[in-house]
């Protein structure tokens, strides 16, 4: 049989979707002329897709989902629900992995044709009842980074529904400026008691960075503290010296992202640096790895698991973040290189009260003021290092 041609595949569509009829003989004949668009959305409504409202580059259109509509968890916490929310993360990570290996003629084949946009797989955000800061950071990070990556914009979906805190809290974080749903803002947004700055991101020392980030939020006098300003740079120079090492199949992007808040109510710091690199473990896995003292970690790690420690094995990630933590592992052997890992721990002893986590793969390390650590290997794998901390300031009152 001869195979059709597109021309006549769209008029044998556009033939089912208008009908046809049988003229009565001396009876008007009466024809409905449809728009090419109209025509459009017909035809995507006859396929069965369903249709969104997609907000891009400041403007509103139709659009219709063409595979299938997956739905983000109610509680979006590290704290409250890690397994579902990491799960998650690597889920909207992968996704967008995917999109990038799309030649950029498939993408705006596939995503608009001037009438509304066709919509792959995509997340329904209006699921969403609750989302913390950090999480809300690692998120945005992970659309920056395809921004960056294809020079392409995201669109948001059925912002509408979304619940209002949840809305806030991606607005306030500069998701929505990424999304081009926003104008660029000004660098602090508040959402209830919270003054939250924007996340921005870097790639090199971020003396200068936290300098604004500090100033930003009106705590100019803590970037004269040298264990608070100590400790968020030490956080951020991990990620330069250690995160993308031998990164296989690097594509360039070799950046931090920093992000934070201040409670007015509780007068807390809340401080998040996040990087997409190989890891805290795996790059202690590594035998050219600029960790100092490496040897000394592996042979402690073999005695406690009972067999080298390989990339490969995330069933330890918490014990050797713990090992790390222990013996300052984030030091290298050039004196300029900071006071490692126990500087990102040891703020929280100068403040009223303070909580740091790190978590990195599937380790997780976490320590309040006047508490032992609490060292956690996880199911789900989170993409990268990610360093937490809520401080109550020393000398702020309530």
């Amino acid at each position: 049989m001869k195979k059709l041609s597109e021309q006549l595949r769209r008029h044998c569509r556009q033939k089912a979707i208008l009908g046809s009829s049988s003229r009565i003989r001396g009876a008007p004949v009466i024809v409905t002329a449809l728009s090419p668009r109209d025509v459009w959305i017909k035809d995507c409504e006859s396929r069965g897709y369903e249709r969104v409202a997609v907000y891009r580059n400041g403007q509103t259109e139709i659009g219709f989902v063409s595979e299938r509509v997956d739905f983000a968890p109610e509680n979006l916490s590290f704290i409250g629900n890690y397994e579902e929310t990491v799960g998650f993360l690597a889920e909207v990570d992968s996704a967008a992995r995917q999109y990038r290996t799309r030649t950029r003629r498939q993408r705006r084949a596939r995503d608009s044709n001037g009438y509304g946009t066709i919509v792959p797989k995509y997340w329904d955000y209006s699921t969403i009842k609750n989302i913390t800061l950090p999480v809300a950071m690692v998120i945005a990070s992970q659309y920056d980074r395809l921004s960056r990556l294809n020079k392409w914009r995201p669109a948001a979906i059925d912002i509408h529904n979304w619940a209002p805190g949840v809305l806030g809290m991606l607005k306030s974080i500069g998701f929505l400026e990424l999304c081009n749903v926003d104008q660029q803002s000004q660098g602090v947004a508040r959402l209830d008691s919270l003054l939250i700055r924007k996340m921005r991101a870097g790639g090199s020392a971020a003396g200068e960075e936290i300098g604004a980030f500090l100033d930003d939020l009106g705590l100019a006098a803590v970037e004269q503290d040298p264990q608070i300003y100590g400790a968020l740079f030490e956080a951020i120079l991990n990620s330069h010296n250690h995160a993308y090492d031998h990164v296989e199949g690097a594509d360039g992007i070799h950046l931090w992202w920093l992000a934070g808040a201040l409670d007015e109510i509780t007068n807390e710091l809340i401080v998040c640096v996040y990087d997409h690199g190989v890891s805290i473990p795996v790059s202690l896995s590594r035998p050219y790895s600029k960790w100092p003292l490496l040897h000394t970690l592996q042979e402690l790690w073999h005695r406690a698991v009972g067999h080298r420690l390989e990339e490969s094995d995330g069933s330890q990630d918490g014990l050797t973040i713990s090992l790390a933590m222990q013996l300052g592992k984030s030091r290298t052997n050039e004196s300029n290189r900071g006071k490692g890992l126990p500087a990102i721990e040891n703020v929280i002893d100068i403040c009223e009260s303070g909580y740091v986590a790190i978590r990195s793969r599937r380790g997780e390390y976490t320590r309040r003021k006047g508490e032992e650590p609490i060292t956690t290997t996880r199911v789900a794998a989170l993409r990268g290092t990610l360093v937490v901390w809520r401080l109550k300031l020393p000398g702020r009152q309530s």
